[in-house]
């Protein structure tokens, strides 16, 4: 009975960690660009804006991650970055002009970016610890956190105006840094216990399917790009009101919270998640097959629950793997190093994007099937090229 109390208490502890984190980032992400705009700025400046943090957080990604594999843990670094994210924007909310906020926006991304991969980080330790434990169920109100902030984020704005939106992402991220001193940090300790060192370019071909797997993933992840950038936009043009456009991005998290519930606990099984990163890039082919026939509101209801598949099974599958290819040692740097390549493959697609759409309008959606078809491929050839991991340190 004391272990298992132990156990749903540590669970819980990580599950309130991930919603604060992503209650704040489904602030940040829908609705900065409406604090930037009423600060004055005109639309490429939002667009620098936008932009810089996103370059900052994949060029340093790695190194911050990589911060947890030492003596500091990942729990404390996460305390260290959410006081960071709250000084930003405090420092933001007080400043005028282009040049400062782009400065301190991008040093709050520094800070930002970060988080959400160390407190994968931490939930995918202690699940490798405890096997009984599910990752996806404590993940996943992360998922939903992020829903509620979505909406929250609207109504708040209609309250208060822009400039609360500021306010409140410093005042929830020093919350989120309080939780993460109570988070469990089965990182460190496995960390601890297993020294320093780096993946050996072994025998087993763990070296080698660790950079398949970050590759099918990043692949994946970057067929996203197009839905994410115009999906909206593409949905109003085809007479979606705004808010059956809300209930389309509501369905697709739904969805994703639902599998995460009931499939989250393939993150304890080692390689065998390579098949969820294969099924997301093969459901992404057909997802965005299926947009660029222009379905209507209908067959785009029908779409929509893909997104679990898209973006949920393919996250599954990668945090399954990283946790059986990668020693404890070092995991922490590679779970950076998978982020950041995640990111820069979402940003080349995202620049593509545009053009593809001005051109193609709905079958610009089409050019994100082979990405999608691309990574399930690298999946199957990262899961034949490699044993299952069963050295010390290493999930499995």
């Amino acid at each position: 009975m004391g272990t298992e109390t132990a156990r749903d208490h540590a669970a819980l502890r990580l599950s309130v960690l991930h919603v604060a984190n992503f209650f704040v980032i489904g602030i940040v992400m829908p609705y900065l660009p409406v604090w930037l705009e009423a600060r004055g700025l005109s639309a490429p400046q939002i667009g620098i804006v936008l932009a810089v943090p996103l370059v900052v957080r994949v060029l340093t990604m790695p190194f911050v991650t990589g911060l947890a594999d030492g003596p500091l843990g990942a729990a404390r670094l996460i305390v260290l970055l959410d006081c960071g994210v709250a000084a930003g924007y405090v420092a933001l909310g007080l400043v005028d002009g282009f040049f400062p906020i782009v400065l301190i926006a991008a040093a709050a991304a520094l800070c930002q970016g970060p988080v959400v991969p160390l407190s994968d980080l931490l939930t995918t330790a202690l699940v490798l610890q405890r096997p009984k434990l599910d990752y996806g169920r404590i993940r996943m109100w992360g998922s939903a956190a992020y829903l509620a902030a979505n909406l929250a984020g609207g109504a708040l704005i209609a309250a208060l105006g822009a400039p609360a939106i500021v306010r409140v992402v410093a005042a929830a991220a020093p919350a989120a840094a309080g939780l993460a001193l109570l988070a469990p940090d089965a990182h460190r300790q496995a960390a601890r216990a297993t020294g320093e060192g780096v993946v050996p370019a072994d025998a087993d071909g763990r070296s080698i399917a660790l950079w398949l797997m970050i590759g099918a993933s990043s692949l994946v992840q970057s067929s996203h790009a197009m839905v994410y950038t115009f999906g909206s936009l593409h949905w109003q043009h085809a007479g979606f009101g705004d808010r059956t456009i809300g209930l389309l991005w509501a369905i697709g998290v739904l969805a994703e919270v639902g599998l995460f519930m009931l499939a989250g606990g393939v993150v304890a099984r080692g390689i065998g998640g390579l098949r969820f990163v294969v099924a997301g890039g093969l459901f992404a082919s057909l997802r965005f097959a299926g947009m660029a026939a222009d379905p209507g509101l209908a067959g785009t209801m029908v779409l929509q629950p893909l997104h679990a598949a898209t973006f949920g099974a393919s996250h599954l599958g990668a945090m399954a793997a990283l946790g059986a290819l990668v020693p404890a040692r070092c995991r922490g740097r590679w779970q950076g190093t998978l982020t950041a390549a995640n990111g820069l493959a979402l940003a080349g697609a995202t620049l593509a994007s545009g053009p593809l759409y001005r051109t193609f309008g709905a079958q610009a959606f089409a050019a994100m099937v082979p990405l999608g078809l691309a990574g399930a491929a690298l999946a199957v050839v990262a899961a034949r090229v490699v044993r299952q991991p069963q050295s010390e340190g290493v999930g499995g």
